[in-house]
């Protein structure tokens, strides 16, 4: 996942995107520096998964799963959403422009 938003938005964003992805959680004292590969996949797998939906998102919160820990980082969607706006709208152009040039 974390490959394909890399390709969707630039290099220079994806680093950007990945410091504020470790930054989100840097206060949480459950996370852990070995927690960042889950860390950045599970926020990848969220900007896809919004940017690419027509709907709503009606989640309130979801789950990272930290697999070398089996524990889980509980992520609001609100807050998530405003901190994360920029690269969700970056997805979001990228599948409008993509629907216009396959109608």
């Amino acid at each position: 996942m974390e490959e394909i938003l890399m390709r969707l938005i630039l290099d220079s964003d994806y680093t950007e995107f990945i410091t504020e992805a470790v930054r989100y959680f840097k206060d949480d004292e459950e996370c852990m520096v070995y927690d960042t590969t889950d860390i950045i996949k599970g926020m990848s797998i969220a900007t896809l998964l919004i940017g690419f939906t027509k709907k709503p998102v009606n989640l309130d919160e979801y789950e990272i799963k930290l697999r070398k820990r089996k524990k889980n980082l509980k992520v609001e969607t609100k807050d998530f959403c405003k901190v994360f706006k920029k690269y969700i709208e970056k997805v979001e152009k990228i599948k409008l422009d993509m629907l216009k040039e396959i109608t």
